[in-house]
């Protein structure tokens, strides 16, 4: 049987708003050779992504970049329908090979979006620019002055620009004050960290309260009047478990009656996750990331049979938590009453949840030559990740959603 991967990476605007996701796609069992080719690649995209899961367990409403492999440039291949969901990512290698770019002319003919990947300018190149709606550039080949440089020499085209490989940031900073349109890269998940900056108010009281909801000693009894203090807080938490996602037979009318029926460990972690949710300053992708880290690693822990599921699920959530609250993970963990089994993974990655987290942080960043090295079947990961969109997908608006 082929086993193959999935994982989409998330394309910003300059506000940090979700446009698009790209999917990432390759068999495991392909060398990076052919691979890189891309044929079979787009193939199983097109196949497993929009034919088999759909675009709306894959990417929800959002559109979906693709890479295409030069058959299915040249017409060799066949594509889908044009469709204004999908954005075809088009690397030419070569600007000289006539059927690429006979093949690029032809694309646009038909209505489909392109986006030049990894693109180089220089005047075999410019022409296709009149063909392509996007233009994505890579970064981390330019310096300052040369991303300036280019950046000048698009903007006399009508094609928006895509900054790929934004790992920090500063660079988004930087690249969204040279005028780029679009943003991808995992800068969005990483802290922001100003020196001798002060936590807000409100994500100090936030801490504190994660803490005590977190402490392994806080019993039934102290959660009730823990959580009651924070009236937004009880008043979510009762209407979320009221949904019919929990499935109860019986409505609950008190946080007491929700400590008994859902039980503590479950309790905890939706309270920690309704208090992250009410970060307003950080991008609703990083929320995103957050549920389908938590829920990938149930998943995983489910499946690998390993005790305490609640506590897996705790690991991915609070794996943003130093983008969330602009502070190291390390620092963070000191005022959180943390087992020790949970520090050691957030910090260092050790232990079996330590482990299941690796699985998880290198699936979403698409690292498949590390993941084909590990004692874990890839279509299990498959399973887990695509169970975790779905179950995000559809807790997300409710979870955001304002308390009235």
């Amino acid at each position: 049987m082929t086993i193959q991967y999935i994982a989409r990476q998330p394309i910003f605007n300059p506000d940090l708003k979700l446009i698009a996701y790209e999917l990432l796609y390759r068999d495991s069992r392909i060398d990076q050779a052919h691979y890189e080719s891309g044929d079979e690649a787009t193939s199983h995209v097109i196949i497993n992504s929009i034919l088999d899961l759909g675009l709306d367990t894959v990417a929800g409403s959002h559109p979906v970049f693709i890479n295409l492999g030069d058959c299915f440039v040249t017409g060799q291949c066949p594509l889908p329908s044009p469709n204004k969901r999908l954005v075809l990512e088009v690397s030419i290698g070569d600007p000289n090979d006539r059927a690429l770019v006979a093949g690029l002319l032809s694309l646009a003919k038909q209505g489909f979006q392109l986006a030049l990947d990894n693109f180089t300018l220089n005047e075999t190149t410019a022409p296709l620019l009149k063909l392509c709606h996007i233009v994505k550039v890579d970064t981390s080949q330019y310096g300052n002055g040369e991303l300036k440089q280019l950046v000048a020499s698009l903007r006399t085209h009508k094609a928006k620009l895509l900054a790929s490989k934004i790992e920090s940031p500063e660079l988004f900073a930087e690249c969204k004050k040279l005028g780029f349109d679009y943003f991808q890269g995992y800068f969005f998940s990483k802290p922001n960290l100003l020196e001798h900056r002060a936590v807000p108010g409100n994500r100090l009281v936030m801490l504190n309260l994660l803490s005590k909801l977190q402490n392994p000693n806080t019993t039934l009894e102290a959660l009730e009047p823990l959580i009651v203090q924070d009236v937004s807080l009880a008043y979510r938490l009762l209407r979320y478990i009221n949904s019919p996602f929990f499935g109860l037979s019986t409505e609950i009318a008190s946080i007491k009656q929700a400590l008994m029926l859902v039980g503590l460990d479950k309790i905890k972690n939706w309270a920690s996750l309704i208090l992250l949710t009410r970060i307003d300053d950080k991008p609703p992708e990083l929320m995103m990331t957050a549920l389908v880290r938590a829920e990938m690693c149930r998943q995983l822990a489910m499946v690998l049979e390993r005790p305490n599921h609640e506590q897996y699920f705790t690991v991915g959530l609070f794996s943003v938590l130093d983008a969330m609250m602009d502070e190291p993970m390390s620092k963070l963990l000191k005022d959180l009453s943390l087992t020790a089994e949970l520090q050691a993974a957030l910090n260092h990655r050790q232990g079996e949840m330590g482990r299941v987290l690796l699985y998880v942080l290198s699936y979403q960043h698409a690292d498949w030559d590390w993941l084909e090295k590990q004692d874990i079947e890839a279509d299990t990961l498959k399973a887990a990740y695509v169970a975790a969109i779905r179950w995000a997908t559809e807790n997300i608006d409710q979870l955001t959603a304002e308390g009235g």
